[in-house]
């Protein structure tokens, strides 16, 4: 889909080598504005209280494209040649509550951070019906946080430096058939986290080899597409805290992703739909921090993530002119995730949070308080061709 540059989400599925809505031929220019949230939520055992964290980034993305189309008949929509270059910068507000019921003393935490996304392609005819592909995607987001605990006044404050980031880089083949088109790749993710506060301080990062493949069918006016990708390796982590000797160690990474789409292309106005099944697990927690990790973090606890979301992506694409494209894109976000802490020292009991990735409706629906309310990722933007014909 592409709408992966302007989510909040830095760990999920990284668009790379496929494609959506055929693009205009020759070359082309885009602009799309997106409002983006990335929200988890705990509810302390034997309370009613709620432990809440957010981000809200504004991304503006510009991206330009050179295209040359497969031949008629062959393939799914996947052109035949292509460089595209595309970058989301946004400016984001970070903010943590424990609300009204949580156990003493309270953690809440406020502040500013930004996200940086990149994605380069570039596809390569090798024949009549093959591609060579290469991709790369970067996400990149840092926040500052002022955090403070306790009620009232005084209380005492702390600043907190998050860092997250993942970059993909691919190398892929894809073959065309008549109406129907096969790709696979190799690929080679690095993973980063970190957090720091005065007494804290944990850090992990390394890489993670993988592959990827995919299935294309074009049905007249219909497409549809399937995909799975996977990645896994040892990530180097560094932890220190007061009280607790610096540690160092490995500890296992792994990214997985299943997707399925269809398309419509209609005389106007294209739509494609998408569902992605996307797990991760990771050793660190290093977005959206809740105020319940960093009293544990401070008691010398290591953090092991898993989490597993369900994303499901919308595109609208309208003709407005034979050379100019307008573009809606939807995003919502249903996940959980557990984050199982261990203490370092050796000294306290194992843990387990239970961590809604989500918001809550605040109760009286039963239904969409079960679920939970989507992180969501809503883009307007506009595709203009500027040399080439339709």
């Amino acid at each position: 889909m592409g709408s992966d540059l302007v989510s909040a989400c830095i760990f999920c599925a990284a668009f790379l080598l496929g494609t959506e809505s055929a693009p205009l031929g020759g070359a082309s220019s885009e602009m799309v504005g997106a409002y983006a949230t990335y929200q988890r939520l705990f509810h302390e055992t034997g309370s009613q209280g709620e432990d809440a964290s957010n981000i809200t980034p504004k991304f503006v993305l510009i991206g330009e494209r050179w295209v040359s189309p497969a031949s008629p008949g062959q393939g799914a929509g996947t052109p035949r040649r292509e460089v595209r270059l595309r970058l989301a910068l946004a400016p984001s507000h970070d903010e943590q509550e424990q609300r009204q019921g949580f156990s003493l003393p309270r953690v809440g935490a406020t502040g500013t951070g930004r996200f940086e996304n990149l994605a380069l392609l570039y596809r390569q005819p090798i024949g009549g019906k093959d591609s060579l592909e290469l991709a790369f995607v970067r996400r990149s987001h840092q926040a500052t946080d002022l955090v403070h605990a306790g009620e009232g006044s005084p209380r005492s404050s702390v600043e907190r430096s998050l860092a997250a980031e993942r970059q993909d880089i691919a190398l892929g083949w894809r073959r065309r058939f008549s109406g129907a088109e096969l790709g696979a790749m190799g690929r080679y993710v690095t993973v980063e986290g970190r957090h720091r506060t005065a007494g804290t301080f944990h850090h992990a990062n390394g890489g993670l080899l993988g592959a990827g493949i995919e299935g294309r069918v074009a049905r007249g006016r219909w497409k549809a597409a399937v995909s799975a990708e996977r990645s896994s390796g040892d990530l180097d982590v560094l932890e220190e805290s007061d009280g607790a000797l610096q540690r160092r160690f490995n500890s296992r990474g792994t990214l997985d992703a299943y997707s399925a789409a269809v398309g419509l292309a209609g005389e106007k106005t294209d739509v494609w739909f998408s569902v992605t099944f996307d797990r991760s697990k990771l050793p660190f927690v290093a977005v959206s921090l809740l105020g319940s990790e960093q009293r544990f973090f401070d008691s010398s606890y290591h953090p092991e993530s898993e989490s597993r979301e369900t994303i499901w992506d919308l595109s609208i694409r309208r003709a407005i002119s034979p050379g100019v494209r307008a573009r809606l894109m939807l995003r919502a976000v249903f996940g959980d995730e557990e984050v199982r802490l261990t203490d370092r020292t050796g000294l306290l009991a194992p843990l387990t949070l239970r961590v809604r990735r989500g918001g809550d409706t605040g109760g009286g629906y039963d239904l969409l308080d079960e679920v939970g309310l989507p992180q969501v990722s809503i883009g307007l933007g506009l595709e203009f061709r500027i040399t080439g014909s339709p």
